[in-house]
């Protein structure tokens, strides 16, 4: 697995050690063990389903835990990147689909650009719901 680059040095053991808990206790309270928390301390990527428990135990800002390909751009829009990724989240759960996390970050970045092209969207949740139904739809065919 590759590491991120992105991950500030020590960002998640500093806030860890400043609320004075051990690995255990955080990686207990995400629901995740304690070897793959010390991973995430080393700069391994954190999977997007762990994002916002990581940012709520440590309070750290979501936006600074996410994979370097989402980091924001000048014209970055986070209200619609966070509608693209619960519906996302909503839709694997819901369907019982299985994605890599470099795979979810991938669908991610696409369908964010592709909404960013038409800003007029306002169904979002709809169009993603439609756009991975196709992608089901050709990967069992």
């Amino acid at each position: 697995m590759k590491k991120n680059g992105f991950m500030r040095f020590n960002l998640l053991k500093d806030k860890r050690m400043a609320l004075g808990l051990s690995q255990k206790a955080v990686a207990d309270k995400i629901g995740i063990s304690q070897q793959h928390w010390d991973r995430y301390e080393k700069g391994y990527p954190i999977p997007l389903d762990k994002i916002i428990s990581v940012s709520k135990v440590l309070n750290i800002a979501k936006w600074d835990l996410l994979p370097v390909e989402f980091k924001p751009e000048e014209s970055f829009d986070k209200k619609r990147l966070t509608t693209i990724i619960i519906s996302i989240e909503k839709l694997i759960i819901e369907k019982k689909l299985h994605f890599l996390p470099e795979q979810k970050a991938k669908l991610i970045l696409l369908l964010y650009e592709k909404f960013s092209k038409n800003p007029s969207n306002d169904n979002i949740t709809q169009n993603i719901s439609e756009i991975i139904t196709d992608l089901i739809t050709k990967k069992t065919a």
